[in-house]
């Protein structure tokens, strides 16, 4: 699938990618799913899915849900989201939301975008299950001036996440700047190098592994308060 200069406003969720034991591979270039009055501008549904999809100059502002939501489940997952010279702007839920669950494999690749101003988390991660895997290399992406946490990773009940960050502003959260909760066996790694999360109402960065969870995270030319 390639598709360029496409726009849609209204209910719902704007852009839907449903792909159930089958592979899909994506291309969108230039593209603007905003204001939803109900729904996220992009949602991914994945069930045993491979392939990859790839948003270039993706405007995604002001959805009534999430910029981009996913919910990527069953080992038979193993995709690659792409988001690369994008706008997540002032949504209402978080500017993107994933979801990992029941054995998938998921990746995400973020090169330099804005996702500002959301109501929730800049980025939110939930991963859960044996055998789940989130992966995720972040570069150059503004998560400033979140209602909740600037980055939220909560990985639990034997999944792993290995989540890397490099140039990622994300001051002034309504919580926490950096959040992450690994619990029940879980584990992660990760790196953060060159962010900034001062001004955040509760903790620059709040950190915990509990019941047998492992955290090897390495952070460097950090600012916070």
């Amino acid at each position: 699938l390639r598709m360029d200069d496409v726009a849609a406003r209204g209910t719902g969720d704007l852009f839907v990618v449903d792909v159930r034991n089958s592979a899909f591979n994506g291309t969108v270039t230039t593209s603007n799913f905003s204001d939803s009055t109900t729904g996220s501008g992009v949602r991914m549904n994945l069930l045993n899915a491979t392939g990859r999809l790839s948003f270039d100059d993706l405007v995604s502002n002001r959805n009534a849900v999430n910029g981009i939501e996913v919910d990527a489940t069953g080992a038979g997952t193993d995709f690659l989201l792409s988001v690369i010279d994008s706008r997540l702007l002032a949504n209402m839920g978080s500017g993107m939301h994933i979801d990992v669950t029941g054995g998938a494999d998921f990746r995400h690749f973020v090169d330099p975008t804005f996702v500002t101003q959301s109501e929730g988390s800049g980025l939110e991660y939930n991963v859960s299950g044996a055998g789940s895997v989130y992966i995720a290399d972040i570069i150059a992406t503004d998560f400033s001036e979140s209602g909740l946490h600037a980055i939220d990773g909560f990985v639990f009940d034997g999944a792993f996440a290995n989540v890397d960050l490099i140039n990622t502003p994300g001051v002034l959260a309504g919580l926490n700047g950096y959040n992450l909760v690994v619990e029940q066996n879980a584990g992660f790694v990760g790196t953060v190098t060159s962010a900034q999360f001062n001004g955040a109402a509760d903790s620059a960065i709040d950190v915990s592994a509990l019941d047998g969870s492992t955290i090897n995270l390495v952070m460097s030319d950090i600012v916070g308060d």
